[in-house]
């Protein structure tokens, strides 16, 4: 039923996956780009971007682990007004130059439904590449990593940092004072 795993880039997507019961659209961008080093899917349907484009707030969060040989990072867009998953895109590599097409796909589906993209606030990780493309692109938009990134980030730094015990000792000491 299901076709074989891709083993390049090259494949393509049978109707039954590009589209949802109806023949209603979910693949929103497919291409391949010398700019992008590799291959750039998008999907949302028309009421996931809705819900983007009427949304003040979007948070973002992407996966970096290889679903296959070549697609390396998940990326995925929620509404703030629900926390909805609206828009997910497949990418073959972090760069910012393949991030700056997925707000490009947004704004072209903007102007089919006839409206502005303007969030005033996006949420995300810490993908730098990804902070850097909504930056250039979304220019009044505030940006602002969430705080959970923000402490594992922090913690990825003590460990590299080879400071783990002493950050836990410190912990130990932390609770002893709250329970004087």
């Amino acid at each position: 039923m299901y076709p074989p795993l891709p083993t390049c880039q090259n494949f393509v997507i049978p109707d039954f996956i590009s589209k949802i019961i109806d023949s209603i659209p979910f693949l929103l961008f497919d291409q391949t780009r010398d700019e992008f080093g590799g291959r750039l899917l998008v999907f949302s349907l028309r009421s996931q971007m809705d819900l983007l484009l009427k949304a003040t707030v979007l948070m973002a969060d992407g996966t970096f682990d290889y679903l296959n040989k070549f697609i390396v990072y998940s990326h995925c867009s929620s509404a703030l007004l629900l926390a909805y998953p609206v828009l997910f895109a497949l990418t073959s590599n972090r760069k910012e130059a393949t991030y700056i097409a997925i707000p490009d796909v947004i704004r072209t589906e903007a102007q089919h439904h006839g409206v502005s993209f303007a969030s005033h606030m996006f949420i995300s990780d810490y993908e730098q590449a990804w902070t850097n493309a909504v930056q250039r692109k979304l220019i009044t938009t505030s940006i602002s990593e969430c705080w959970f990134h923000h402490v594992q980030a922090i913690y990825r730094w003590i460990q590299s940092n080879g400071l783990s015990k002493t950050y836990q000792d410190i912990k130990k000491n932390d609770k002893f004072y709250v329970h004087l």
